[in-house]
């Protein structure tokens, strides 16, 4: 038995000394922010992340030593009352890699803004995110399948090895109120050289000096273990709960704000962006935990 899962003080908590999750209060709470307050949302962030000549991308990167070097990835579509599924979920499919001592931490995302794919996905999209313990990308197989197939639908599950991170990454100690998710991959395999130094060496550093945005964490796929393939990772925390004004603000960022470090995305002699988007939303976090 792994040592008691702790969870932030938000999240309340019934022990019975078992070391188990229990029942808990999930973060339900409206971020929407008022017109009026839009402007010093806005403005709040501006000096956020330091400025970076074009020549600065690769030196800004590191590998922090507040996310782990391999992670588990776990999308799930919920039916119905999303808290005791989610209930369910913890003591089926969390609890395991705790007491294995597969997993550190792990935090659940609510996706509450989809942007790609065009079709929707549904509002009961939820991403579990692991930092696990180790490099072992067949850690994947410590989750088990789910039993209960008419609550919970398991969409994808990967495995993945950091590349690198840039700002004040920490998803264990001091957890993001909600993040910016990407899943993408090269539009041509033959580019996929071309495609991970432009996106880790400027483009995941320019969205993260957006306002709002802490940090960002890169990850390439190792294992996919089922359900659709989930290519590239990159998860953007962002230091206030999901607002639509999010994604507005980063759009005026990357459209409107003048940086001589931002450069274009790079095209292949097809005109055709070596990137190429499968998944791109905004996820409220709904709960935290880490054993320790």
């Amino acid at each position: 038995m792994a040592e008691r899962i702790k969870i932030e003080p938000r999240i309340s908590e019934q022990a019975d000394g078992s070391g188990r999750i229990l029942r808990r209060e999930f973060l339900t709470r409206s971020a929407v922010i008022a017109t009026s307050g839009c402007s010093a949302l806005w403005m709040a962030g501006r000096a956020a992340m330091p400025g970076l000549a074009a020549s600065e991308g690769r030196s800004a990167m590191r590998i922090s030593e507040k996310t782990e070097n391999a992670l588990l990835l776990d999308m799930i579509r919920i039916k119905g009352d999303s808290e005791s599924v989610l209930q369910a979920y913890l003591e089926a499919q969390t609890q395991p890699l705790f007491d294995k001592g597969v997993a550190s931490s792990g935090n659940i995302y609510h996706m509450r803004q989809q942007n790609v794919p065009e079709s929707t996905l549904g509002d009961g999209i939820f991403f579990a995110a692991y930092q696990l313990t180790g490099e072992d990308p067949l850690a994947v197989r410590s989750l088990e399948q789910p039993r209960e197939q008419g609550r919970w639908q398991r969409l994808g599950l990967t495995s993945y090895s950091k590349i690198a991170d840039y700002g004040r990454p920490d998803p264990a100690g001091d957890s993001p109120e909600s993040i910016m998710i990407v899943i993408s991959r090269p539009t041509d395999v033959g580019y996929d050289t071309l495609y991970n130094e432009w996106y880790t060496e400027n483009h995941m550093i320019d969205v993260a000096k957006s306002p709002h945005f802490r940090s960002a964490t890169r990850y390439r796929p190792e294992v996919q273990a089922s359900g659709v393939p989930l290519a590239y990772l990159c998860i953007y925390e962002i230091e206030s709960a999901y607002s639509p004004e999010l994604h507005k603000g980063l759009m005026h960022w990357l459209s409107e704000t003048p940086d001589d470090f931002r450069q274009e995305m790079p095209e292949t002699p097809a005109g055709e962006g070596v990137l190429t988007l499968d998944i791109w939303g905004y996820c409220q976090r709904v709960w935290s935990g880490h054993v320790g």
